[in-house]
């Protein structure tokens, strides 16, 4: 079943290593969970999800990499949390915005998407870059 709808989860792969952090734990592992299972629901209706996340200043890293990294940090519980699915799509963006140098628009291109949900824990500043980005392009929110 083929969707133009696709599910970004945003910087959830986090080393959650800045002020703030640790406090934003205790509230980003509630909303993990939640998100876990309707990431569960948007597959199961043939939604693709694509993880589109920070590269923490990797620039040689990949995916893996950049996981393993956040497994060995204060946002190890977020990571087994919500960590991607062998058939998720990942990005790797190196600023703000999911579409700011990368290869995003091209996917969404190629998977007929016109409807983006967008989740993630830094909705003052990622979530919100690339959902202005998104408007921008014509997606539907």
């Amino acid at each position: 079943m083929k969707s133009s709808t696709a599910l970004l989860i945003i910087d959830m792969m986090n080393t959650l290593d800045f002020d703030g952090g640790k406090d934003l734990l205790e509230y980003a592992l509630p909303a993990a969970e939640d998100l876990q299972g309707f990431k569960q629901e948007m597959k199961e209706q043939g939604i693709p999800v694509i993880y589109v996340n920070d590269n923490f200043g990797l620039w040689q890293d990949n995916a893996s990499d950049i996981i393993d990294t956040c497994r060995k940090s204060r946002g190890e519980p977020l990571v087994e949390l919500t960590q991607p699915e062998e058939d998720d799509f990942f990005i790797i963006k190196p600023k703000h915005s999911g579409f700011f140098g990368t290869q995003l628009e091209i996917l969404l291109n190629q998977l007929d998407v016109s409807r983006l949900i967008l989740s993630g824990v830094a909705g003052d500043i990622c979530v919100l870059f690339t959902a202005n980005d998104a408007y921008m392009r014509d997606y539907e929110l």
